[in-house]
């Protein structure tokens, strides 16, 4: 069940430049600055987690037993993505 979603979340971590460290249940966890840092990598993780949410939206939409996403929905969503920045030396 969660294979679809895993695999869009990693694409999209991924593609947003961040390296999935874990998944526990239906959290990832990923790192963005390691191996090579970019001085936007704060912005690259809030970037993936639009684009997770969005992402999630779309297989929310694929699946007829799933409802859709509203955007009191998304917001919400967006609250419950955790982006911790700290600069590592």
């Amino acid at each position: 069940m969660l294979v679809p979603y895993d695999a869009r979340v990693r694409a999209e971590l991924e593609r947003h430049g961040g390296t999935v460290e874990k998944f526990i249940g239906d959290a990832a966890v990923a790192i963005f600055g390691a191996p090579d840092a970019h001085e936007d990598d704060p912005e690259r993780a809030v970037r993936a987690a639009l684009a997770i949410t969005d992402a999630i939206a779309e297989l929310n939409a694929s699946d007829e037993w799933l409802p859709p996403f509203s955007e009191p929905d998304r917001a919400t969503r967006l609250l419950s993505h955790g982006v911790r920045w700290r600069r590592c030396a």
